[in-house]
């Protein structure tokens, strides 16, 4: 597990602070049977591009542990819910949370209408492919639908 410094060392304003605060709170969360808070908890790491790839990684498995579970859907209701997510999401996901998920979670992001940029598209599933290749061909038979080859 991994602590969070004192809270007196942070300032309670700070960004950081509650970033911080909230991945280490993400499996207090989980561990509570709370999965849809734990994945609101780990979402601002998630898509704070100064969070450590290592604290992700970390927190993945334990957030997004059951597939189509209430984490997925918490994620996808954030990430379908505003477009300023998709370039972050597509950037890191696909390198830091566990495949199966990065792929469900894009997948349902894509039919509930988000529409990601295609080069960054290819480029998740190419970064996919080498962590999982069945959870990235699923990804590629999707991103071929709203990108197809010309």
């Amino acid at each position: 597990m991994v602590m969070a410094p004192p809270a007196s060392r942070l300032p309670a304003s700070s960004p950081r602070c509650t970033d911080h605060l909230r991945s280490v709170d993400a499996p207090i969360a989980h561990n509570a049977g709370d999965t849809a808070e734990a994945a609101r908890r780990c979402a601002a790491p998630f898509l704070r591009a100064g969070t450590p790839d290592a604290l992700l990684i970390e927190l993945g498995p334990q957030v997004f542990d059951a597939p189509g579970g209430p984490a997925e859907q918490t994620l996808v209701d954030i990430v379908a819910g505003g477009e300023r997510w998709h370039s972050q999401f597509l950037r890191r996901g696909a390198a830091v949370m566990p495949p199966a998920a990065f792929s469900a979670v894009t997948r349902e992001t894509m039919d509930r209408g988000a529409r990601y940029d295609c080069a960054l598209l290819a480029q998740a599933v190419k970064t996919l492919s080498r962590r999982d290749a069945g959870a990235s061909q699923t990804l590629a038979a999707a991103a071929a639908e709203d990108c197809p080859q010309r």
